[in-house]
């Protein structure tokens, strides 16, 4: 298995053209469906902001917490994709099975994931 690191969407041009098999991908989108891959959602978690730590708010005791100016928040979301043809080689389902794993501290869990 070789790893490949990019941008999702980079990632996901290369699932398109049939240069990668399976990727992890990150989106604040929530229509990135595309009837040529198969994805199904990892985890979903509200956005953050980081500070350096260089920056004056990092030297506060406790939570900060920064007004945004939107209302709504996005959410991220971690879905891992592959082709709707292309079937997943045994290291490919060993990776799907970790990942979808659950424990009582994660929400990780591919829905509708079937062999």
């Amino acid at each position: 298995m070789t790893l490949y690191e990019a941008g999702s969407n980079t990632l996901k041009k290369s699932l398109i053209n049939g240069n990668i098999d399976i990727a992890l991908l990150g989106s604040l989108n929530q229509d990135d469906d595309d009837d040529r891959l198969k994805t199904f959602q990892l985890a979903s978690t509200p956005f953050y902001v980081f500070l350096s730590s260089k920056h004056p708010l990092a030297n506060k005791k406790g939570i900060v917490t920064i007004p945004l100016l939107d209302s709504v928040q996005p959410i991220f979301n971690i879905n891992i994709a592959f082709r709707k043809n292309h079937v997943l080689t045994v290291e490919e389902e060993m990776l799907v099975s970790v990942l979808s794993q659950k424990d009582n501290n994660h929400q990780y869990s591919i829905i509708g994931y079937n062999k």
